[in-house]
């Protein structure tokens, strides 16, 4: 009898255990990409759900970022007269605009939390010199994070804990100097020796990662990957290579790139090692990567004479039910569908 009831416990807990991993085997995700599109005349800011294109306006525009928190999707690009650009936000296909047209600038990065809505870019504030003035945009409201006497943008916004980190870089003289601002203070990532940018931002666990470049002595980029401002260089230094987005889970740290050697490779980094997502036949780009659960989805384009829109899941390229040339795409982002 003994025997019978702990057979019974037993088959109890393996079917449970069948049950859990189909339930986690069938996990349902909705992709969200954010780029453009060629419309009749223009390339026009764009967000892809899955295989279904939204166009976010008719005016020349690109969609650089995209954030979705519930049912809201958060876009961040510009929109642009033919003349002049102006940062823009769209949520839920609506726009907002951030500047008001007067002055050249772009939203490269939108961050939700706790009910405030975070935008990163730049401004230029004359139509003189057209200097840009790194920016940080919190429900609409401006908060200039340089001062504009050297050229600088905000490329990047991650808010973790109540505090607000900015990725971006600014102009020292010569040389462009990468940076975070937290909380709105600067603090440099590199001396200014060599030329340096800051293109992402990722806050895990107390530890601020960044992705971006810093040039090496004879003048190419490496790409780069900062902890806690110590850099780690993630290509050799022998071709031009660039880190455009980080993203930590589970302790792994994935950057998108891509190295051009005659022609650019994009590439998928992980815990500092590559995987190409391109074969060099066309020129790759990689320029935003999530991770969901087991899967790594990075977002990029190719292009020969015409550029094409890419998604690669755990380094396969993933069929674009619209893919039409005149496409691309700048950013990720993925959210589980609730059952």
């Amino acid at each position: 009898m003994k025997q019978t009831v702990f057979n019974l416990i037993f088959a109890t807990i393996a079917l449970s255990a069948v049950f859990t991993s189909c339930k986690e085997k069938d996990k349902q995700y909705d992709v969200y990409i954010a780029g453009d599109k060629l419309n009749e005349e223009n390339l026009v800011a764009t967000v892809w759900k899955n295989s279904a294109s939204q166009y976010l306006s008719n005016k020349p525009s690109r969609a650089n970022s995209v954030y979705v928190s519930g049912s809201d999707v958060y876009v961040a690009g510009f929109e642009s007269d033919g003349l002049v650009q102006t940062a823009s936000l769209w949520k839920n296909g609506t726009i907002q605009h951030l500047t008001n047209g007067t002055h050249h600038a772009n939203a490269y990065s939108v961050y939700f939390s706790n009910s405030d809505v975070y935008v990163a870019g730049y401004e230029c504030e004359d139509n003189v010199q057209y200097i840009p003035v790194a920016k940080l945009w919190k429900n609409g409201i401006a908060q200039s994070l340089t001062g504009g006497t050297y050229y600088a943008e905000a490329t990047a916004v991650c808010v973790s804990e109540g505090d607000v980190y900015v990725a971006g870089w600014e102009k020292n003289g010569g040389q462009s100097v990468a940076k975070i601002w937290k909380n709105g203070t600067e603090q440099y990532l590199t001396d200014g020796r060599r030329n340096a940018k800051a293109y992402s931002v990722c806050v895990s666990e107390n530890d601020v990662y960044v992705a971006g470049i810093e040039s090496n002595t004879q003048n190419i980029n490496v790409a780069t990957v900062w902890k806690n401002g110590v850099a780690q260089y993630l290509s050799d230094g022998t071709c031009d290579g660039y880190a455009q987005s980080v993203y930590v889970f589970k302790g792994n740290v994935y950057v998108a790139g891509y190295e051009d050697n005659k022609r650019s490779v994009a590439k998928l980094w992980k815990n500092g090692v590559a995987k190409n997502l391109t074969g060099g036949a066309s020129y790759g780009y990689a320029q935003s990567v999530f991770v969901s659960d087991t899967s790594a989805y990075v977002a990029g384009y190719e292009t020969n004479d015409e550029h094409v829109a890419k998604l690669w899941k755990n380094g396969l390229a993933q069929y674009f039910a619209t893919e039409t040339l005149n496409t691309r795409a700048y950013s990720v982002f993925v959210i589980e569908v609730k059952q």
